[in-house]
């Protein structure tokens, strides 16, 4: 069996029919990456496509893997992050005569820059794909990106999120599964690295956008968090602001942006970085945090915003009647 290197693999296929098992992750980035056009793939073989028929993946046929003994082919590239588990397959290919190619673990994630995106669900996490993840949530990457890692937790019912990452190295977006509805949600991490973003359980958001640039930047939002419409979240000022006569960056602190659980962020409300809101607490509309704030269950309002109320407990039902 030989080793993965894209390099060569060119040389080693040549005017050969290659047949592929996996249509993973690996199978995305390797498809993202090689040139195909001196590629003879015959097929793509992987157990999501059994009892589908004329089914295509990245335009190439797809067969199920009861199927592979009775396929034609010179070369079977592996393209799965646990090849044993397809153990009997691939002896049944080498006794056949066929030359196996295996991308292991080591081997393809330099060459797939190691950006992971991992879906939990009922407490088990499973590695996939851009074309895995469910409907309405999106990541891009620019090619500098590498690794960075993704983990939604489902379900994510009626949920429509972005995640741009954009030349960054070593960053995390964590958000937990909601019963609630995400609107819109659109989160950009950009020009750094070691950034994290994390949000909670059951955060319901009718629009909202995160934009962390500072390297080692970290937000985070609790539980039963509600966002109303444009709400904005900095972990970062985007760009230095020195001192006239020194030189130094007044502003290098990296953010750490503190959300606690249940709380309400009102319309066009900002969240800048080093901003805390505590448990249970109401930031009105137009407001403007920029500081820390220590008591929960408070109402703060303003730009920049200081507490209007405290003692306060708010809830999601409708206001109908008022006393």
């Amino acid at each position: 069996m030989s080793e993965f290197n894209p390099e060569k693999l060119y040389k080693k296929v040549k005017n050969k029919d290659i047949l592929i098992y996996g249509a993973g992750i690996y199978a995305d980035k390797f498809f993202q990456t090689v040139n195909l056009e001196n590629l003879n793939i015959v097929g793509i073989v992987d157990k999501k496509f059994t009892n589908k028929k004329n089914l295509k993946f990245r335009n190439f046929s797809t067969y199920s893997p009861e199927k592979i003994n009775n396929l034609n082919y010179d070369i079977l590239l592996v393209l799965l992050q646990e090849p044993e588990y397809i153990s009997d397959i691939i002896k049944f290919a080498k006794d056949s005569g066929k030359d196996i190619i295996i991308a292991t673990k080591d081997l393809v994630q330099p060459f797939c820059k190691n950006n992971k995106i991992i879906l939990i669900e009922n407490g088990t996490e499973k590695y996939v794909s851009e074309q895995d993840l469910p409907a309405g949530i999106n990541i891009h990457y620019t090619d500098t990106c590498k690794n960075n890692t993704v983990k939604i937790e489902l379900p994510q019912n009626h949920s429509k999120i972005t995640i741009n990452f954009q030349n960054v190295t070593n960053c995390l977006f964590d958000i937990k599964t909601t019963k609630y509805c995400i609107g819109n949600l659109f989160v950009h991490f950009g020009e750094s690295s070691d950034m994290k973003i994390k949000i909670g359980k059951d955060v319901s958001i009718i629009s909202a956008k995160i934009f962390t640039n500072q390297g080692f930047s970290e937000i985070k939002i609790g539980e039963d968090c509600m966002f109303a419409s444009n709400v904005k979240i900095l972990g970062g000022d985007g760009h230095q602001i020195c001192d006239i006569n020194t030189g130094e960056v007044i502003n290098a602190y990296p953010g750490k942006c503190y959300i606690g659980n249940h709380v309400w962020l009102g319309d066009e409300s900002r969240i800048m970085k080093k901003a805390e809101i505590q448990d249970g607490s109401v930031v009105g509309a137009n407001s403007v945090v920029t500081k820390k704030f220590n008591e929960p269950n408070i109402i703060i309002a303003g730009n920049p915003a200081k507490i209007i109320r405290r003692n306060i407990l708010w809830k999601r039902d409708i206001v109908t009647t008022l006393n």
